[in-house]
């Protein structure tokens, strides 16, 4: 039997982004998709990203790094920094996205894991952000050798790997030539190209499976308009919608977009924002 699977990730609270690659996934008739982590922030997107990843059939959903910031905020985790800029910037979206959370997705996410395996005809499939036991850090860049990948084999058998967090599109083989897949981001592409970062387009991938093994992998561009996400999130509120505006216009490293941020912290007063929230949290 012949499966299709569409693979996203990296959603990054664009829900304008991922409304467009659910339409697309759905006009292709692709009937289930897995989500490889990092569904929120620095966007707007919320309850509503849950209801387009449900709308695509989504039946796996892993945990990325900016998920457990959601997470982080909502328990006060004691790692929340509130002396470092970058640190507030991080903790006052993920306090934005917590307080617009129904319970219920709340609960989703608590049991949202960092790896999980599948069979499809045989074949034994892993899935994860980044590393099985760590969703954050550089450790699988796309030009890393292909022994980097080898990590992402921990199980007797295993035939593919599918991971997502860079950003970045990537067909490669561990050193025992076992496919890698990335999908890249749906909400936040990036490549160090100039002329290849330009291309701001929603990226997935689309994964099919025969009765012999893996029959193709394709790599999918879709357009959209973000400029109606950006307006209402605006009126919304959104922290920082003037640097989401620049990272939507042409994604770089994250140090790029930091220089205003202590000046916004300072005008809205975000710190003892963030630390009156803190307190009530763990009070709660």
């Amino acid at each position: 039997m012949r499966h299709k699977i569409a693979l996203i990730s990296d959603i990054h609270g664009n829900s304008a982004a991922l409304a467009a690659v659910v339409a697309d996934i759905k006009a292709k008739h692709i009937p289930e998709s897995w989500f490889l982590g990092d569904l929120f922030l620095p966007g707007p997107g919320g309850d509503d990203l849950f209801d387009l990843l449900d709308a695509a059939n989504t039946t796996i959903l892993i945990r990325g790094n900016w998920d457990d910031r959601v997470l982080n905020i909502l328990s006060a985790h004691p790692q929340i920094n509130t002396k470092k800029d970058t640190g507030v910037y991080k903790a006052i979206l993920a306090k934005f996205v917590a307080e617009r959370l129904s319970s219920e997705n709340i609960k989703r996410m608590h049991k949202m894991q960092q790896q999980v395996f599948r069979t499809v005809n045989g074949l034994k499939i892993g899935l994860t952000h980044n590393l099985p036991t760590r969703n954050y850090g550089p450790a699988l860049g796309y030009a890393v050798e292909g022994a980097a990948f080898d990590a992402l084999f921990t199980e007797p058998n295993q035939d593919v790997a599918v991971y997502g967090h860079i950003h970045h599109q990537v067909l490669r083989y561990s050193s025992h030539d076992q496919l890698v897949v990335n999908p890249g981001s749906v909400g936040r592409p990036y490549s160090k190209h100039k002329k290849a970062n330009q291309d701001r387009r929603a990226q997935y991938a689309i994964l099919t499976i025969d009765d012999t093994g893996v029959a193709d992998v394709t790599y999918q561009k879709v357009a959209y308009d973000p400029e109606p996400m950006l307006q209402k999130a605006a009126m919304m509120g959104l922290p920082y919608v003037s640097i989401y505006r620049q990272i939507l216009a042409q994604s770089a490293p994250e140090k790029v977009y930091m220089a205003p941020v202590h000046q916004i912290n300072h005008d809205n007063h975000y710190v003892d924002e963030l630390k009156s929230y803190l307190v009530k949290q763990k009070q709660s």
